[in-house]
C-alpha cells in the first residue's frame, strides 16, 4: 500500500494519515502485513471471479474470511474498514453466480462496514466515497436482470450521489456524509502541496467528475445492447 496522494484520484488513506496523529497511527495499522494479506486475498478473489474461475475465486474468499476473523481479534480499529473489501468481493461472487438478492444483501453489509468504521473514527470521512461503488454495483445488478425501470431509478440515485445531492452514507447520529462533507475534510487539511491538490481534482472539478460517471453509464448500457438516449445538463438530474 502506497501512502502517496494519488495520481488521478485522492488516496484516502494517505490523507487520513496526514490529518492527525491518530489518523497516522490508524493508517500504519491498516498497512500492516496482516491487513495486506487480507487485501491481497480479496483482490485475488476478485481477479479470479472476473475471469470466471469461480471455484478458485471462492477458495481465495475463504482465505480472506479466515484472515478477517483473525484481524477482528488482533486489530479491531481497522477491522471495520477491512470488512469492506471482503464483503465487496463476496458480493461479486454472488453476482457471478446470479444470486442477486444475496449480492445486494452483502453490498448492504459492505456499506455498513464503511459507515461503522467512520462512526468509530471520524478521521475516516474520505472513506465514505467507497459507498458510491456499492450504489453503482446495484445498477449493474439491475442491468444484468434487465430491470430497466429499476436501473433508471438507481442511476438517478447514483447521479445524485455524484453531484452531491445525496450522501455517500449516513452515520448513526444522522450525519450525512456527502460530497460537501468530504470536501470539507480536505479543505481542513493545512498547507496542501501542489501534488496533493492535483490528486483532489476529481472532488472539485464538476465536469471531470461528471464525465467519468457518464462514461461508466455508457459502458453499463453498452453491455445491455442499449443506448443512452439523453445526457442531462450538469445541473439536471440524471435521466436515462
Amino acid at each position: 500500500m502506497r501512502l502517496t496522494p494519488g495520481d488521478v484520484e485522492p488516496n484516502w488513506l494517505y490523507f487520513v494519515a496526514r490529518s492527525s496523529e491518530a489518523g497516522r497511527q490508524w493508517a500504519e495499522e491498516y498497512c500492516s502485513s496482516a491487513s495486506r494479506a487480507l487485501l491481497d486475498a480479496a483482490f485475488q478473489a476478485l481477479a479470479l471471479l472476473r475471469r470466471r474461475q469461480l471455484e478458485a475465486g471462492e477458495a481465495r474468499l475463504r482465505a480472506a474470511k479466515s484472515l478477517l476473523l483473525q484481524l477482528e481479534r488482533a486489530a479491531p480499529p481497522t477491522f471495520l474498514a477491512l470488512q469492506r473489501w471482503y464483503y465487496g468481493a463476496l458480493a461479486y461472487n454472488h453476482y457471478c453466480r446470479e444470486e442477486f438478492e444475496m449480492a445486494e444483501h452483502v453490498l448492504d453489509r459492505a456499506h455498513a462496514a464503511v459507515r461503522d468504521a467512520i462512526d468509530a473514527q471520524r478521521f475516516l470521512i474520505p472513506f465514505a466515497r467507497d459507498c458510491f461503488d456499492f450504489t453503482f454495483q446495484r445498477c449493474r445488478i439491475s442491468r444484468f436482470r434487465r430491470r430497466w425501470q429499476e436501473l433508471r431509478q438507481r442511476l438517478e440515485i447514483t447521479c445524485d450521489v455524484v453531484e452531491g445531492r445525496r450522501p455517500y452514507c449516513v452515520l448513526h447520529d444522522g450525519t450525512r456524509l456527502d460530497l460537501a462533507a468530504v470536501r470539507h475534510f480536505y479543505d481542513s487539511l493545512p498547507a496542501l502541496t501542489v501534488e496533493e491538490r492535483a490528486s483532489l481534482r476529481p472532488l472539485y472539478d464538476e465536469d471531470l467528475r461528471r464525465q467519468r460517471f457518464l462514461r461508466e453509464v455508457h459502458v453499463l448500457y453498452a453491455f445491455s445492447g442499449l443506448v443512452v438516449p439523453y445526457i442531462p445538463a450538469p445541473s439536471a438530474p440524471m435521466v436515462v
